[in-house]
């Protein structure tokens, strides 16, 4: 069994680490520019995030909106969220088919997402009290 002490580490072992010390902190520097993504990956970073701000949103606006109802409207609001949800998600689906499976299929599926789901509060605010903040 070998112990810590008899482990060496070469002189290129060593510059690949220092250059990962320095080149780590620089990586998370480095912010992702959603107005100028270019790439597929970067691309669905954005679309990803977008997304994801919004359902924040709306599950936060949903949660407002259950808290000042009685028990019929929560349970009917509660069925409409759940028809909504299988509508969006069918939606966005034949979206995402547009492009076959293509690089731009993942991106087109979860701007679809985001879009629905900004729609869906908008829709809500029309019916009670706007989202905070607005």
């Amino acid at each position: 069994m070998r112990r810590a002490a008899d482990l060496t580490v070469g002189p290129g072992t060593a510059f690949f680490l220092g250059s990962l010390i320095v080149l780590l902190p620089a990586h998370k520097a480095m912010a992702l520019d959603c107005e100028n993504a270019v790439t597929t990956v970067d691309m669905i970073k954005c679309a990803d995030r977008d997304y994801a701000e919004a359902d924040k949103r709306l599950n936060a606006y949903y949660g407002e909106l259950r808290a000042g109802m009685d028990e019929t409207a929560r349970k009917l609001l509660r069925n409409s969220q759940r028809a909504w949800i299988a509508y969006r998600d069918a939606e966005c689906e034949r979206i995402r088919d547009i492009a076959r499976d293509g690089t731009m299929a993942p991106i087109l599926q979860i701007s679809c997402l985001a879009d629905l789901t900004e729609q869906r509060i908008q829709d809500l605010e029309a019916e009670g009290e706007p989202l905070p903040g607005k």
